[in-house]
């Protein structure tokens, strides 16, 4: 492909655009690895999120005491009943809360807020501390939590109330079936700004329980293909538009895909063509004295009509204004004479050929 022509410098642009998108997205990845304390995007209660409501602090304790840390970005409609599931600070739906209730009864341990939705809540008061409530392997090892201030005014028949503080129940246990529900009804203190205040940090290695950890970050938006959340996300967004420079190139260059174009112009039939044609015509009348009759007939028409003859004119007056339109000896035999042999009927053919190239001269002429 020649490189000077159109397409060949729009691919140049692209490529060049694409190696500029590489390298910013590389000095960013560079930079959010010299500089991992930046702040990522993401929504309140998420493993992914190091905002401040967010739980990657969370999920980088839980990893780096052992515990197996997965991060679920698919609808988890059959969750392992030997995992412990967080779910805080999600929306969730109700065929998700009958999932998530046969995935407790069935021996599955469930840390949430969504429990909350169904009892009596009170607003954050302000940053509190917690004390702990009864000695369950929940609060081993936890004297005192930060957090918000949220809580329970009442505690449901059937639960234990964990930790709590100025009349406020911040957290609750109960059994379901084989399983356990942990009910944060205060879940700030797994969060980024107070995990690592009081003994949150405790608190939080608690309730997971000895078992793998698995945070639902489906119902935070997170529903990327595997292979799209091993890029950090400005990558994620150049391989968008590098797809949609594919697309626009691929438009742009669409013109050559078109008919291929014909070697050379197409000319009418050759000479030799129609010389056989009329030779093949003689042939088949078997009379060519006869076949050239019409031909002789059309060129003492147009004799006449030039000279202005009538059309009881003689053989004599033809012959005179044949010359005298300045026809060749052999044209004016041809138009005059009433031979019968092929010689003749070839030579009326060059007659009327040499009348109509003395027409289209006079008609130019006539016009200018």
């Amino acid at each position: 492909m020649n490189d000077t022509a159109p397409e060949g410098r729009l691919r140049k642009r692209l490529l060049v655009l694409a190696a500029i998108a590489v390298a910013a997205n590389l000095i960013v990845v560079g930079v959010e690895r010299l500089a991992p304390d930046l702040p990522h995007e993401g929504p309140p209660g998420s493993s992914f999120s190091t905002y401040a409501e967010g739980l990657s602090a969370f999920a980088e304790l839980l990893d780096r005491n052992g515990a197996d840390v997965t991060q679920l970005t698919q609808d988890p409609n059959d969750p392992d009943p030997d995992t412990t599931l967080v779910v805080v600070g999600a929306l969730i739906r109700d065929d998700t809360r009958a999932v998530l209730d046969t995935f407790v009864r069935n021996g599955g341990r469930l840390i949430t807020d969504a429990d909350t939705e169904q009892l009596d809540t009170t607003e954050p008061a302000g940053p509190v501390g917690y004390s702990v409530l009864t000695d369950t392997v929940e609060t081993r090892g936890v004297a005192t939590l930060a957090g918000e201030g949220a809580g329970l005014a009442t505690v449901p028949d059937g639960a234990t109330a964990l930790i709590g503080a100025n009349g406020r129940v911040a957290a609750i246990t109960y059994e379901r079936g084989s399983g356990t529900v942990v009910v944060l009804a205060d879940w700030s203190m797994l969060t980024n700004t107070y995990l690592a205040d009081a003994d949150n940090a405790a608190f939080g290695l608690a309730i997971t329980g000895d078992r793998p950890v698995v945070f639902d970050e489906f119902h935070h938006g997170y529903i990327e293909a595997p292979v799209a959340r091993g890029f950090p996300d400005s990558w994620r967004w150049t391989l968008r538009l590098l797809a949609v420079a594919l697309v626009v190139w691929m438009v742009a260059i669409g013109a050559r895909f078109g008919p291929i174009e014909a070697p050379g112009r197409d000319l009418p039939p050759a000479r030799k063509l129609y010389v056989d044609a009329v030779a093949a015509t003689l042939a088949r009348t078997g009379d060519p004295a006869g076949a050239a009759d019409p031909l002789r007939n059309h060129a003492r028409q147009i004799v006449g009509r030039r000279a202005g003859l009538s059309a009881t004119a003689g053989t004599g007056e033809m012959r005179e204004a044949a010359a005298t339109l300045g026809l060749a000896p052999d044209v004016i035999d041809a138009i005059v004479d009433t031979a019968g042999d092929e010689p003749a009927a070839l030579a009326a053919g060059r007659a009327v050929a040499a009348l109509h190239r003395g027409q289209i001269i006079h008609n130019q002429e006539d016009q200018q």
